[in-house]
């Protein structure tokens, strides 16, 4: 589930606009999802305490974990439909919406990068705008730098 919030989170910030990303995670709602979290979590594991399921000691693992009778298998059932998969679907979702921004913004990066003609001077033009200029150093050795400056 806290995957699923940080995968909600990044998508928010990377996907839609600040505006509503400083909306959506101010201190007080932070505070409340993890809260909510912690408590769907406790909810979940004292579910075997309540009777329906067990716990028993899993030599395999060599953990406490559910054992294998048939509340426990029902409890585990509801637990993957109602907290497991829902999250990992979530979570693969709003990670495929990330990655489908980066690569949108890379080709377009490499658009405008291929549309960039550089004159003589050193001056490079983006859409018929200077953008910065090539400026030589001063000869101080065998090598030469170039320092590329932005003008504003």
């Amino acid at each position: 589930m806290s995957l699923a919030t940080i995968a909600f989170n990044r998508y928010i910030l990377i996907c839609r606009s600040y505006q509503l990303y400083g909306k959506l995670f101010t201190v007080k709602t932070v505070i409340l999802s993890i809260l909510f979290q912690w408590i769907l979590a406790f909810f979940m594991c004292t579910w075997p305490f309540l009777g329906f399921g067990s716990y028993a000691f899993n030599p395999y693992f060599g953990t406490c974990s559910t054992s294998a009778d048939s509340l426990s298998l029902k409890y585990l059932l509801t637990f993957d439909l109602m907290l497991l998969y829902p999250a990992a679907i979530l979570t693969l979702g709003f990670y495929l919406a990330v990655l489908r921004k980066f690569i949108k913004s890379k080709n377009k990066i490499q658009q405008n990068m291929s549309t960039s003609v550089g004159s003589i001077d050193g001056t490079s033009y983006v859409g018929g705008t200077s953008v910065g200029h090539f400026a030589q150093s001063a000869n101080t050795g065998p090598t030469t730098e170039k320092v590329f400056i932005f003008l504003a």
